[in-house]
């Protein structure tokens, strides 16, 4: 009996240990050290890139869903960049419905200075001078801002009434917990873990009126250098239930993040979009249109009409064409764009291949792409036959970007290219071509030495 009471005293005395170092006492802390703290983890998170998976739950209750008769469950792929005011966010979602054949999609692009959106089921774009938040459901909304997206949860926090701040933990996570209330006598709490950068493994809004708005509950990733990032969660918005009255879940939002990447280096390019040919953009402060890669409007559009000049010459290995990179060394370069199922394009070809020695001793050398799927037997056939002295390369993989990446609108395209191989002209005709070789700086008459 003796033996077993040791015994059973032991296993309480361990079991003890394994308890008080599991969960061992936080470190005591002031709630100004605190809120320091939450500031210091947030001011590391900058220019973020990440993509992850929304799937989102409209409750019956004040849905608008339910009032059209839409779905109450739907699936987001999201791809979203920030960098201080700039914000990139492209949205494909998925939920039973089709438009033209595909799910919708919407892309929305701040730069700074004029916002962006593209709807590419619609074919149609918007520029606009105005600013605008949009409500996607983004990570932060996962306990690191509160209300608004525009403060981070330290800076709100920093101008708050603290009113209890102790140790508690959620979901086994030894967390600091804090109830703070904002000068509009709205009132946040907060479950936060320093073991995760001192972010909210939990946190609660609730409005002016005392009714709760929102929660948010987070699993965090260490991204490095102290930043951890939320790459799980939960969100649920709040609303009144039209037949008691009562504050019931509205919306929930549950969070997956397939990559980040924090303080990534973003470019302004990062936060615009590039129509596609054909696209109808319509510039709200002017109340006009244009057609990108077609037309222009005041200042827009001239980028897609010529979106190679001034640039270097994409890379040959897209086009498949067989030459000797030294042939090319230290001489201009035409390249023309053709089809050969269109007689516009094989009179065009034929002219070349009889220019092409005087073009030779101009410094210029030429390279003609196939342009469209056609069968390579015939195509060599035709391309000896009619003694083509220059080589013919073929598109590789997808046919449409490759043309958007060389900017090619119709059949037959010409582009020129200086010695360096920088792009001086574009879409122009056989005709202008003795123009741009005299307007090209880069140029000089007879054959290079």
């Amino acid at each position: 009996m003796t033996a077993i009471l040791k015994w059973s005293l032991g296993v309480f005395a361990f079991s003890q240990a394994v308890i008080s170092a599991t969960y061992a006492k936080l470190p005591d802390i002031t709630a100004a050290e605190l809120v320091e703290a939450i500031k210091s983890a947030d001011s590391h998170l900058v220019n973020v890139e990440t993509k992850y998976i929304i799937d989102q739950q409209f409750k019956k209750t004040k849905s608008i869903y339910v009032k059209y008769g839409k779905p109450l469950k739907r699936k987001l792929e999201i791809h979203w960049r920030k960098e201080g005011i700039r914000d990139y966010i492209d949205v494909t979602c998925f939920d039973g419905r089709l438009i033209l054949g595909k799910p919708f999609r919407f892309v929305l692009a701040l730069n700074g200075e004029i916002r962006m959106q593209w709807t590419p089921n619609e074919n149609k774009g918007d520029i606009f001078k105005k600013p605008f938040i949009h409500a996607w459901p983004i990570p932060f909304d996962f306990g690191l801002t509160p209300e608004k997206r525009g403060k981070m949860l330290g800076k709100v926090l920093e101008h708050c009434r603290i009113e209890t701040l102790k140790e508690e933990r959620w979901e086994n996570h030894e967390c600091y917990y804090i109830e703070a209330v904002q000068p509009d006598k709205a009132r946040i709490k907060a479950w936060i873990d320093p073991n995760a950068g001192y972010r909210a493994r939990h946190s609660q809004f609730w409005g002016p009126n005392g009714s709760i708005w929102y929660e948010a509950s987070a699993e965090f990733k260490d991204c490095g250098n102290g930043v951890w990032f939320p790459v799980k969660g939960v969100f649920k918005l709040y609303g009144n239930d039209t037949s008691t009255g009562k504050r019931v879940v509205s919306i929930e939002n549950r969070l997956k993040v397939e990559q980040v990447k924090v303080n990534a280096d973003l470019t302004q390019k990062d936060f615009e979009i590039q129509f596609p040919h054909g696209t109808s953009v319509y510039v709200h402060t002017l109340n006009a249109s244009y057609i990108a890669g077609v037309t222009s409007l005041d200042g827009f559009g001239e980028e897609a009409l010529n979106p190679l000049v001034g640039k270097p010459l994409p890379d040959m290995k897209e086009i498949a064409v067989d030459h000797d990179p030294n042939q090319t060394k230290d001489k201009m370069i035409l390249v023309c764009f053709w089809d050969m199922n269109q007689r516009p394009s094989r009179h065009r070809i034929a002219q070349l291949a009889k220019q092409a020695e005087q073009l030779n001793c101009k410094g210029v050398t030429i390279i003609a792409v196939q342009a469209s799927k056609v069968d390579g037997n015939k195509l060599n056939e035709w391309v000896e036959k009619n003694n083509i002295p220059f080589p013919v390369g073929v598109f590789q993989g997808d046919e449409e970007k490759t043309r958007f990446a060389w900017g090619v609108r119709y059949f037959p395209w010409l582009i020129l290219t200086d010695k360096q191989h920088v792009v001086t002209a574009e879409g122009f005709t056989l005709d202008e071509l003795n123009e741009k070789l005299s307007n090209n700086p880069k140029h000089k008459s007879g054959p290079t030495q």
